[in-house]
């Protein structure tokens, strides 16, 4: 072996000399064998495989992990966590054995755990990006799920010696421990800290090491407190976070059988923190340093094997050091392969040490074998493949690696697997964990036996040896199955093929028949919440106290509407109650046994409003940073929040303000060609305080409402009603141009089913959301009423479990702000119970998508990755609404748009008249009302109305006697008149609308009931007639009202274009009991339409 030159060599030894540390000499290579075949690569998107086989049983755009290791269990089958969020166990051939959701798709960068660790048994335990730990068996059934915060990005769990706990790391900064068996939490430690752990690493004796930004702790085995604490002011535990689009991953710890911990740390203040490294070992006792290396290069996790510690360095040499002292025993250089990998996920893991010392590492393009002497075993040769860290050895010599393709090979990451023939670990102890054991003449039993070599280390396969001292009474082969005969005892044991000294055995007890045998059910936790598991313990009893094998359970639930489960005795609950759930034995069914679980609701944490807010200061804290300048939406949203954004910090680099801007680049180049490019700008220059009939010297509301048609269709309809909504400005009073009416029926009139979409006859929650906060503010008006209600509660049924909305096939943020945003529009609680799920509701759902630290803190994900645009300006927007409502009652950012400084929430500003624009008919009378520059009604009690002429309407204010007042106004003869609306405290205060008072177009005449009605209903009909001389169009409504207060309590109402002269009639009925139709009044109205409700013909009265 040789050093790539001699510069370095010299450069290394002076810097380990500071050190204390000697160099050992290169060790010269000796005869290598060949190396394991490659037998097959399979990729995962589609694209063709460049070895033998074909792509893995994967979905399309479903993508390995980069970062990956994977973990290989005692029968060779390979674990991995791709792209879509499931865990998947290939077996050696390559083909799925079986798929289990942990709800974490996404990319590597930036969600959930990966390698699962492996117990005794063959379950898996693997934390979730969607907030739990799994725990999986080796069917691929749940087994149990316990909540916990985020898991750390790229970290595995961790096993207690004694393999009872399962410590895990999460984005909360706390160490969490849970019970292996049932999946409860045992307890959990506070780490502090302001970056992200890493994977928990533990000691022989049980304490618990985790990094955290610039310390390590370690935690004692019952979490009650640290044992030390180790501070570095320089150096920064090596746990890495994504920078773009370049994952870097966590760099694990090692342990010594001393307890001694040995961790990779970057120097935190040098230029490139990635090539400033140094390898540092500490005391297990207190903390105190043992010894340090500086590396400044790459270098990999660090491997501990007796006395030795290995690891990588980017330059491709493996180090092999003496553990106590830091010397150098041995390098070993790999020539020829590629230098300096730029990412960082080739040096996340350890190499890997073999039961017998031989070290397996991967280096460029090429797996190599050393021997624990430095030299050279073996090595793949080159794969075409930039190797990640292999897996440990399968049972038969199988090591898996994931490889991206490299000289015109496929460009995703593959799974290799290879086949090393010359492995055969010798077992040096075995165990028979069963312990002694009954059977049922007939049964048949597969063992698991424990294999250990001379270190301690799990050995999956060995040569080994069976037999039975009585094969009358029962056998077993070479397959480790033990099948009963006969009644009687029987020894099983087994022994080394050539070590035959190591042995184990169990005696095997056969009962012929039943008696004496019962089916016990037991559960350390006899409860599971609504969507989560448990799983059952069941133990079939024998006489002698023997524990009987061999046999197969069925497993049902006698209430599967309350809880399901399947044949591993997993329940899973499905409603709230309690449901009895019995097993029995296959081949004896009355043997059986029963046990109560009880299901409850799913605990959804409700957000205060102090929360919502902080959450919100959280995005201003990154948009104060980094916006300068905003765009359209981010000077929406940034207003909406409640920011100045006419100075300091929303800037450009010139020093120029968003309006001015806005200003420039519209007479440079215009505002674009879509009508919604216009109501975009809209909104933007309202909350930046600028006037939009006049920016730029252009009016943007007078092009929006002269538009050609609808331009975007839905899209252009809904933003042109907030447009003008927003900016607060009157209806055309030019024919055939947009107004709100023109709107506000375009809206109605495209409807997707229950809801809205664009391009879609399927509603999706962006669209439908957009158009619940455009026709909020005139949801009184009965047929807005009626759709916004059925678009409620279409995104109450289409909300994802937990508590997510999503669109075209994908949860995002987006949809989450859109669908927040047209609730609280219309008062609706998006933490109500009718949008509150299983696992969530509207506003947790919404806020999973912020990334609480690092760079991009603040910002929101779209789906799985940051998006500094559209996802956190809409986030940004919905945040604003959501404090408005927890607040108010119901958000109004859309409506009445006012620069910040707007007076505070209860001070009137400015009144409108509601409903303005009115036509009617003399003798004709209608309720107003008054609205404030929120679009909120008024008190009546703080208004005074006057009208210009008394003789041509009158206001009429009336009282019901408990000091409410209200107010009408009467039409009495034709011709225009001015309603006016001050508040009484402050007459300056005022708003104005025109009355006109029309003559008549239509008569309404009553129709005769065909037969007398002594029912419990009321029945009214009219014949509608045009008396006008040109085509008119009427909304006729039958109301009915109760007599003593006049509460609108029906309504039902039809729209109809006339030709001249053309009669229409229109029947309406009303259930009531008999005895009470006095109690209730009909009406038919006859109105032209629904804003300025324009009397057409005289009310009939029932």
């Amino acid at each position: 072996m040789k050093r790539k030159s001699t510069g370095i060599l010299i450069w290394l030894c002076t810097a380990l000399l500071w050190a204390g540390i000697w160099f050992a000499p290169p060790v010269q290579a000796g005869t290598a064998e060949a190396g394991p075949a490659l037998d097959w690569v399979r990729d995962t998107a589609g694209k063709q495989a460049w070895m033998s086989g074909g792509q893995l049983a994967l979905p399309s755009n479903t993508w390995l992990r980069y970062d990956e290791s994977p973990t290989v269990d005692e029968e060779g089958n390979a674990y991995l966590t791709p792209t879509n969020g499931y865990l998947y166990s290939i077996d050696p051939e390559g083909e799925m054995n079986w798929k289990a959701d942990l709800d974490q798709a996404g990319d590597c960068y930036n969600t959930g755990g990966k390698g699962p660790v492996l117990d005794e048994e063959g379950n898996c335990y693997i934390a979730s990006g969607d907030g739990r730990l799994y725990a999986v068996d080796g069917e691929g059934n749940v087994l149990w799920t316990c909540d916990l915060e985020k898991v750390c990005t790229g970290t595995s769990p961790a096993l207690s010696p004694d393999g009872d706990t399962v410590y895990v790391s999460a984005e909360d900064h706390y160490l969490y421990a849970v019970d292996r068996a049932t999946g409860t939490e045992e307890w959990r430690y506070y780490l502090g800290g302001t970056t992200i752990s890493n994977t928990p690493v533990v000691a022989p004796d049980g304490t618990i090491y985790v990094g955290s930004g610039s310390v390590i702790s370690a935690v004692y085995p019952d979490g009650s407190r640290r044992k030390w604490l180790k501070s570095f002011s320089s150096y920064k535990v090596h746990v890495m976070r994504a920078q773009g689009d370049a994952w870097s991953g966590e760099q694990r710890m090692a342990v010594d059988e001393e307890g001694d911990l040995y961790l990779a740390m970057s120097n935190r203040e040098a230029a490139n923190k990635a090539e400033r490294n140094v390898l540092v070992a500490l005391k297990a006792g207190d903390g105190s340093e043992k010894w340090h290396i500086d590396v400044n290069q790459r270098l990999s996790a660090p491997a501990v094997d007796g006395d030795i510690l290995y690891y990588k360095t980017a330059d491709n040499v493996l180090h092999a050091l003496d553990r106590e002292t830091g010397a150098e025993q041995w390098t070993y250089q790999a020539e020829d392969q590629l230098y300096g990998l730029d990412s960082l996920t080739y040096y996340c893991f350890p190499p890997r040490v073999d039961a017998d010392g031989t070290v397996v590492v991967a280096f460029g393009t090429a797996l190599y074998a050393v021997n624990p002497d430095g030299t050279l075993k073996w090595t793949t040769g080159d794969t075409g493949y930039a190797l990640n860290a292999p897996s440990v050895y399968g049972p038969r010599g199988e090591l898996y690696v994931v490889g991206i393709g490299e000289d015109g090979k496929a460009d995703v990451p593959s799974l290799l697997k290879f086949t090393d023939e010359s492995y055969a670990p010798e077992p040096a102890e075995l165990a028979l964990p069963e312990g002694d054991f009954g059977m049922l003449a007939g049964a048949g039993y597969t063992c698991r036996p424990e294999i250990s070599d001379s270190y301690g280390r799990q050995v999956y396969q060995a040569d080994l040896v069976w037999e039975s001292s009585d094969p009358a009474v029962a056998t077993v082969d070479d397959t480790r199955l033990v099948t009963a005969l006969k009644a009687g005892r029987t020894r099983i044991s087994v022994r080394g093929a050539e070590n035959p000294e190591v042995r184990a055995e169990v005696t095997v007890t056969v009962f012929s028949g039943t008696a004496g045998v019962s089916l016990e059910l037991s559960s350390a936790v006899a409860q599971v919440e609504i969507s989560k598991v448990t799983t059952l313990q069941a133990n079939l009893a024998g006489p002698e106290n023997l524990t009987l094998l061999g046999e197969t359970l069925e497993w049902v639930s006698m209430s599967p509407s309350i809880a399901s489960v399947n044949q591993a005795g997993t329940v899973t609950g499905v409603a709230g109650g309690q449901a009895v759930i019995r097993a029995r034995v296959q081949r004896y069914p009355a043997l059986e046994g029963k046990i109560t679980v009880t299901v409850q609701p799913a605990v959804v944490k409700t957000l205060t409003l102090e929360e919502i807010k902080e959450a919100m200061e959280l995005t201003l804290d990154w948009y104060r940073k980094n916006q300068g300048a905003p765009e359209d939406w981010a000077a929406f949203g940034l207003n909406a929040a409640g920011e100045d954004i006419t100075g300091t910090p929303y800037l450009n680099e010139e020093g120029k303000t968003y309006l001015e801007n806005q200003e420039k680049d519209i007479l440079e180049s215009g505002v674009g060609g879509l009508m919604t490019d216009y109501e975009r700008t809209v909104m933007g220059v309202v909350s930046a305080g600028g006037d939009p009939t006049n920016i730029g010297g252009m009016d943007l509301i007078d092009t929006i409402v002269r538009w050609p048609g609808m331009g975007q269709g839905i899209n252009a309809a809904v933003w042109g009603l907030i447009a003008l909504d927003g900016a607060h400005v009157p209806d055309p009073t030019e024919t055939g141009l947009h107004d709100r009416e023109d709107f506000i029926d375009y809206i109605l009139d495209n409807r997707a089913g229950e809801g809205w979409a664009y391009g879609s006859t399927s509603p999706d929650p962006d669209m439908t959301g957009m158009a619940l906060y455009a026709l909020a503010p005139y949801r009184e008006r009965p047929d807005v009423k009626a759709a916004g209600e059925k678009a409620i509660a279409w995104l109450s049924r289409n909300q994802n479990y937990n508590g997510k909305f999503g669109s075209w096939g994908t949860e995002n943020s987006e949809s989450c702000a859109q669908a927040i945003m047209g609730l609280t529009a219309w008062g609706i609680d998006p933490q109500g119970g009718e949008f509150t799920k299983l696992g969530g509701n509207g506003v947790t759902g919404f806020l999973d998508y912020q990334i609480i630290s690092g760079s991009d803190r603040g910002v929101f994900k779209h789906a799985d990755t940051a998006d500094t645009a559209l996802a956190t300006d809409q986030a940004l927007e919905a945040l604003a609404a959501l404090v408005q409502f927890y607040e108010e009652g119901t958000s109004h950012i859309f409506y009445r748009i006012e620069a910040a400084g707007s007076p505070a929430a209860g001070e009137i500003t400015s009144l409108d008249v509601y409903p303005a624009g009115l036509v009617l008919k003399p003798e004709q009378s209608i309720p107003l009302r008054a609205k404030n520059q929120k679009g909120l009604y008024v008190d009546n009690s703080l208004l005074a109305w006057q009208v210009s002429d008394g003789t041509k309407a009158e206001i009429r204010e009336e009282s019901d006697g408990e000091g409410n007042v209200s107010y009408r106004v009467q039409a009495l003869a034709p011709g225009p008149v001015t309603l006016t609306v001050a508040l009484k405290d402050d007459g300056a205060i005022r708003g104005t609308a025109i009355l006109t008072v029309a003559g008549k177009d239509f008569t309404a005449e009553r129709l005769e009931h065909e037969q007398e009605n002594d029912g419990d209903y009321l029945e009214l009909g009219a014949a509608v007639t045009n008396i006008s001389s040109s085509a008119q169009t009427a909304l006729i409504q039958i109301n009915v009202y109760r007599e003593d207060t006049g509460e609108l309590v029906h309504q039902s109402f039809a729209g109809k274009d006339f030709a001249p002269g053309e009669t229409y009639q229109v029947t309406g009925f009303y259930q009531v009991p008999a005895a009470d139709r006095d109690q209730y009044q009909m009406k038919v109205l006859v109105w032209d339409k629904w804003l300025r409700a324009r009397p057409l013909a005289d009310v009939i009265v029932e």
